[in-house]
């Protein structure tokens, strides 16, 4: 009885088509098929607002495909939706994410310059810094397509500092405005952060694209060698701070725990994954003449900006 009740309510036998549809049936080809299977108006996707439940008819995979088909006086949006021609800096988010109102692309100089010392932190001129706290060089690594903060957040790939980006000719713009090269595009491996060099619609494919292997972290790939021998010499930067990796800029004073020696400059700086020294320094093994007195060199109180003095400690060998 329970199950003829429930058969007889409209609501129900409404949602129970719907729920078939979705499963059984592709759209026609007046409408556009979201990813959970329902259909809406073909002049309902890529327009800026979301239309499907799942939000599938406004991403990058599904719309930058579209924007050859976007002309003045029309916006197009970073990730490809085309929404009427004021829609740039009016103070409504047109754009299903948010570029058409991004503070680089409408703030005045001075939002600029405040968001560019943000960014930078304190950092050296022309880096900006990531979430992590290391810097990466801007020119080389901000909006290049990669995930180079590699934090999982993709952050210097973003719509906020990459979205009002003009990409030059040959090139193909990510979804979130980052720029690679455009023999990149539709190769089979995701080139862009966001995997939207690779979107169905744009590639004429369904299959399932790959991310080129790293075998190397991203953050050891990005810094000077850090020095090798019998003990890791300790790294020390600004305020006596001791470096770990990746030392991607600045000078670094290089010591040696007790029983050790240092061999090779006392400090080097580092600069486009090269040191300045002709050698990179290490701690070796003290050899100390028996019964005798041996000094060892080492830097006091190293610091990245500031002057350093070397103290001398005698160090007796241990009686035997």
């Amino acid at each position: 009885m329970q199950l003829i009740s429930f058969l007889s309510n409209p609501l129900f036998l409404c949602a129970l088509l719907l729920r078939f549809r979705t499963i059984f049936a592709a759209c026609d080809s007046s409408h556009f098929e979201c990813d959970n299977g329902s259909c809406i108006s073909q002049y309902d996707f890529c327009n800026g607002e979301k239309n499907c439940p799942d939000g599938s008819d406004e991403t990058a995979l599904t719309c930058v495909s579209q924007r050859q088909h976007c002309t003045k006086p029309y916006f197009q949006c970073t990730y490809g939706a085309c929404v009427i021609g004021t829609a740039g800096c009016n103070g409504v988010n047109e754009c299903a994410d948010g570029s058409d109102e991004t503070r680089l692309r409408c703030g005045n100089e001075d939002d600029i310059r405040q968001h560019d010392r943000r960014l930078q932190g304190n950092c050296q001129e022309n880096e900006f810094k990531c979430p992590s706290g290391i810097c990466l060089d801007k020119s080389n690594f901000l909006c290049d397509g990669k995930d180079d903060c590699a934090d999982g957040t993709g952050f210097d790939e973003s719509v906020e500092l990459c979205g009002h980006m003009e990409c030059p000719a040959y090139s193909f713009k990510c979804g979130t405005g980052g720029c690679i090269s455009g023999s990149l595009s539709c190769n089979g491996e995701n080139d862009c952060y966001d995997g939207s060099d690779e979107a169905p619609l744009l590639c004429n494919t369904t299959k399932k694209v790959t991310t080129p292997v790293v075998t190397e972290t991203p953050l050891e790939l990005l810094g000077c060698p850090l020095p090798l021998g019998d003990e890791r010499p300790i790294l020390t930067g600004d305020g006596s701070r001791v470096l770990t990796g990746p030392i991607t800029r600045g000078t670094v004073r290089f010591s040696c725990k007790q029983g050790y020696v240092l061999e090779g400059e006392e400090s080097s700086y580092c600069a486009k994954k090269k040191w300045s020294t002709s050698t990179i320094p290490k701690c070796n093994t003290a050899a100390l003449p028996e019964n005798s007195m041996a000094t060892l060199r080492r830097p006091c109180a190293p610091t990245m900006d500031s002057k350093w003095t070397a103290a001398n400690h005698s160090i007796r060998p241990a009686p035997k």
